[in-house]
């Protein structure tokens, strides 16, 4: 159903449409989760170069940051890392914005979620060091940041310097 309904907006709207451009996102990410994982990878990768290609930035970051929260979500995390990765790849050529720590923190967390808690730290610090700069210190993406790096301190063992970035964010909020 879903590979004759891209057909169908493809007749009817274009290869590159917006709507064509979901469909074949919802197919890619339908594909990998009925175990057609290189047909599915390879038609996302190629819709997300053909949305980049058209110069629909804000359509491309957030398409990608779309389809790695959704293979998030289904705890499906090196597939999640590979379209984060993809975007903060793209999004460091540009300018440092807003966006570039957010993903940074949408990384972070699902790091945290898989237990990789040094990388999740990493993660958390690249993220905070944006916000701070992009958004100022008592945005609430960055008093986000803030309590992120704090409660992975904690969890990894180090409660000590966890409780000091909690208590910042809190004191921000």
């Amino acid at each position: 159903y879903s590979r004759e309904l891209v057909n169908r907006y493809y007749e009817r709207h274009g290869q590159y449409h917006p709507i064509t451009l979901d469909a074949q996102l919802n197919l890619g990410s339908v594909m990998v989760n009925v175990d057609k994982l290189k047909q599915g990878t390879e038609l996302l990768d190629k819709t997300f170069d053909a949305i980049a290609n058209n110069g629909a930035k804000d359509l491309y970051y957030g398409r990608l940051n779309m389809v790695a929260t959704t293979f998030e979500a289904s705890q499906q995390f090196d597939l999640s890392t590979r379209y984060y990765l993809r975007l903060i790849k793209d999004l460091e050529a540009e300018p440092i914005s807003r966006t570039l720590g957010i993903s940074y923190f949408n990384l972070a967390v699902m790091k945290k979620s898989e237990r990789k808690l040094d990388e999740a730290l990493l993660w958390h610090e690249k993220a905070l060091e944006v916000l701070t700069k992009t958004a100022g210190p008592d945005d609430i993406d960055t008093i986000a940041a803030v309590s992120g790096l704090g409660n992975t301190y904690t969890v990894l063992g180090r409660p000590a310097t966890g409780v000091q970035f909690l208590e910042q964010g809190y004191t921000r909020a």
